[in-house]
């Protein structure tokens, strides 16, 4: 089963790493994520909330591109959609 932030060392890793964005690049340009076999969408959206969250953080604005991939059309379906049942939040 997938949900948001199933992996919580990844997860804090991105955090640690996009919080530095502004410092590396002045904040400009567009900064963009890859997530492969995304399955229904939670992991691309979980990598956006973290962007976000760094954003209100720092209190910086800076544009953000996900691209979110599955071979399983299916679940992108799904993905596109991006409303999800309560058991796909991490307790």
């Amino acid at each position: 089963m997938t949900r948001f932030f199933r992996d919580l060392k990844p997860s804090k890793s991105l955090k640690k790493r996009f919080s530095r964005i502004p410092q590396r690049q002045g904040g400009q340009g567009l900064h963009s994520s890859v997530v492969p076999g995304c399955s229904s969408g939670e992991e691309a959206y979980s990598v956006a909330m973290i962007m976000s969250e760094c954003m209100a953080t720092l209190d910086q604005q800076f544009n953000v591109q996900i691209f979110a991939t599955d071979i399983d059309a299916d679940a992108i379906a799904i993905a596109r959609v991006g409303i999800y049942p309560e058991a796909s939040r991490l307790m």
